[in-house]
């Protein structure tokens, strides 16, 4: 194993998670490279020591600053329009997407196996969080 290797694989050693092959990989590695011996136990210590403490907590005004600089930039508090707000064309448009992505999805899905449906899945919640993004900002 290289330097370069091991230095990639610390974090997963720390936490436990490398496999029991590829632990006996780096931990020999360990026992030959000082220089990686001496990085690995930092960062073992560093990560007790962070577990010790509490975790971080913002400042109470770092809310009010945050939705000031917010207001600031946008020149409003509103985010998210609310739907009685749209108008019937977009409230059209919204429909007929759904009808033709409902649509396509169901002529796509015969005949397809259990892990491509997975796949599928994947894809369509990733389209749907993109959908329900693009929405917020009209």
């Amino acid at each position: 194993m290289k330097c370069k290797d091991a230095h990639g694989m610390m974090d997963t050693w720390i936490d436990g998670e490398l496999s029991p092959d590829k632990r006996t990989v780096f931990e020999h590695h360990l026992t030959n490279c000082m220089d990686c011996s001496a990085q690995a136990e930092d960062l073992r210590r560093l990560t007790v020591l962070l577990g010790t403490r509490p975790p971080a907590r913002p400042s109470a005004g770092l809310k009010k600053k945050t939705l000031s600089l917010f207001i600031e930039e946008t020149g409003s508090r509103r985010v998210v329009p609310s739907w009685s707000s749209l108008s019937w064309g977009m409230y059209g448009a919204m429909t007929a997407s759904v009808l033709i992505g409902l649509g396509v999805g169901c002529k796509l899905g015969t005949g397809w196996t259990y892990s491509q449906l997975l796949d599928q899945y994947s894809i369509s919640g990733f389209l749907f969080s993109a959908g329900d993004l693009l929405s917020s900002w009209v």
